[in-house]
């Protein structure tokens, strides 16, 4: 699991992004991500439309949603 998270943080700094650790402040804030998929399943789009868009599987924005609706619910 180290390796690809290690592979996945490579990749993000070539893109330019950094990787946003989660911490007990952080807790309640929603990633650049989850806010996509708030924004767009707002606006009416279900999850197969919403991951289209976004290159995402339908299971991925399930997944993303849920995290958001948790994180609201807080």
């Amino acid at each position: 699991m180290e390796a690809f998270a290690e592979r996945a943080r490579r990749e993000l700094l070539a893109t330019g992004e950094t990787v946003r650790k989660r911490t007990i402040q952080t807790l309640d804030e929603l990633t650049p991500q989850e806010v996509q998929v708030a924004r767009l399943a707002t606006g009416g789009q279900t999850n197969p439309e919403i991951g289209a868009q976004l290159f995402l599987s339908p299971r991925t924005v399930e997944a993303l949603s849920e995290v958001g609706t948790a994180v609201v619910r807080l």
